[in-house]
């Protein structure tokens, strides 16, 4: 740390590289315990802190330098190698919970959220934190684990004061004609169960941005399809069936959060918002299609 106070490049040069190094040692095959995981997320835990740096230098240079580590990790696959060391290291949840299974569980979900709990003045790292986020995190298919514990952990601990407008503008791009997310199902989930959480508190803007995503995303969504009797004859594929059943529950899911009542009725306002964009009303149109084209129910189900 000495060097920190001499020669501040060479000293964050190390300390990217260490906990770089850190990071991926968690997700070696050879790290056969909790106990050899341990070293690595304490590394990782007290050089990602603010009171570390605290007594070497000042809370603006300190926030600096949190900012340019953090920028280095999430470039580096730092949400990756955490989700990975979650589907390798906890065991299998059979519901959702928000109570660890295990300490080194309660440690990921710890260092996962870290970042998004850090205070940035520089809006750029911020932004790219929460676009490298919801990128990596959302990638799918998604394991027991991800699903029954990191998500609903990520719904409770997600910062109060992270606005949507913040999340909306690292996401969408050129004006909401691009999202910095793969049009998935996995995306979908994680997008909607996030943010459609936080509806009440969108400004009409956010609302409008909030539609232009979610039509990005919909086109997703599986469109129904009967099966004929002579394909429910053949053979089944085991994981084929195992696939379309997770795909098929975060759908549910998804249409569940977005039928919710106060949801509907926040999105069809947008219709008498007066300075409402053309292209958020075909968003909402696009929505509703895509909604329809996935049940054949749709109709009698759907607000």
């Amino acid at each position: 740390m000495n060097l920190l106070i001499k020669n501040k490049s060479t000293g964050l040069h190390r300390i990217k590289r260490l906990l770089e190094y850190n990071i991926r040692a968690l997700s070696r095959d050879d790290m056969a315990n909790q106990q050899s995981l341990a070293i690595p997320f304490r590394v990782i835990e007290v050089f990602t802190s603010k009171d570390t740096y605290a007594s070497l230098i000042n809370q603006e240079d300190t926030e600096k330098l949190l900012s340019l580590i953090w920028t280095h990790l999430v470039t580096k696959d730092y949400f990756v190698m955490l989700r990975n060391v979650l589907e390798k290291r906890v065991p299998e949840p059979y519901e959702e919970t928000t109570k660890p299974p295990t300490p080194l569980a309660a440690s990921i979900l710890d260092m996962l959220i870290r970042p998004l709990n850090t205070t940035f003045e520089d809006r750029v790292t911020k932004s790219l934190i929460l676009e490298k986020f919801f990128l990596q995190v959302s990638n799918g298919p998604f394991s027991t684990q991800f699903k029954n514990f990191a998500m609903p952990v990520i719904l409770k601990s997600m910062p109060s004061n992270l606005k949507p407008s913040q999340i909306l503008s690292s996401l969408l791009i050129n004006d909401g004609l691009c999202l910095r997310m793969p049009q998935s199902i996995w995306s979908f989930y994680t997008f909607v169960k996030i943010i459609g959480s936080q509806i009440d508190s969108m400004t009409q803007t956010d609302r409008q941005n909030y539609l232009l995503a979610l039509k990005h995303l919909a086109i997703s969504f599986p469109e129904f399809r009967e099966v004929s009797d002579e394909e429910s004859d053949e053979p089944m594929d085991v994981r084929e069936s195992i696939q379309h059943v997770d795909v098929n529950r975060l759908v549910t899911e998804i249409l569940e959060v977005i039928n919710e009542p106060k949801h509907v009725g926040v999105l069809l306002s947008m219709i008498d918002y007066q300075e409402v964009s053309g292209d958020a009303l075909i968003s909402l149109c696009k929505l509703c299609y895509s909604m329809i084209a996935c049940d054949q129910l749709a109709v009698n189900r759907y607000r």
